[in-house]
């Protein structure tokens, strides 16, 4: 018995002193220390949105590498110019461990966000209210082109997306989304495809 608590009480000593696993949230402050830097790479872009694939390791030193875009629009001359800021860059080392591969959205415009076009979140709010969830879906998807949303704006619109995807019985779309959205609504949305019986494809952006 004696034996059996010694090793509850170090099995318990170990997990206090583990690093905790990687995840969204770890990661975010660093992503948008990269954003910055990130947006000389699009300088020959239009104003718009563009979800970057990236790969984000916490060992002995913090480092992020390109995957690719969704959808994958990146030119030769962009993607070489984000692979090497990405490279050379300096980043703090992060509490957490492991490798995450997540989404993450890059907005880049003349105008910084003051939600000008605050018509249509309300527009997508009030669709997915009624539980009209063609219109709730189209809606946001709409909204999340539009680069005038602040992050908590962009935020709940990802989570309408997610969550009428999943009612329409989009599973490839609600996936996006789900890959998209925060640690808070990642779960959100899951739970709503499984009550709608919609089938998930495989997450891309997930820990490995």
């Amino acid at each position: 018995m004696r034996g059996a608590l010694l090793w509850i009480a170090i099995a318990a000593c170990a997990s206090r002193s583990s690093p905790p696993t990687l995840s969204k949230a770890d990661v975010r402050p660093t992503l948008k220390q990269l954003a910055q830097p990130l947006k000389q790479c699009f300088d020959e872009r239009r104003a718009g949105v563009l979800n970057i694939r990236l790969a984000v390791t916490s060992e002995d030193r913090t480092t992020v590498e390109l995957l690719g875009s969704d959808p994958d629009t990146l030119s030769p001359v962009e993607r070489h110019c984000v692979a090497a800021t990405l490279a050379n860059a300096d980043l703090a080392r992060l509490e957490a461990r492991g490798r995450l591969v997540l989404l993450y959205p890059f907005t880049f415009a003349d105008r910084p966000p003051d939600n000008r076009e605050i018509a249509v979140f309300d527009e997508a709010n009030r669709a997915a209210a009624a539980q009209d969830w063609r219109a709730a879906f189209e809606t946001s998807e709409r909204g999340l082109t539009i680069t005038s949303f602040d992050g908590p704006h962009r935020r709940r619109l990802i989570e309408v997306a997610g969550v009428a995807a999943c009612h329409l019985g989009l599973g490839a779309k609600a996936q996006h989304y789900i890959e998209l959205a925060s640690p808070q609504v990642e779960p959100v949305v899951r739970e709503t495809c499984k009550q709608a019986g919609t089938a998930l494809p495989p997450n891309k952006s997930a820990t490995h």
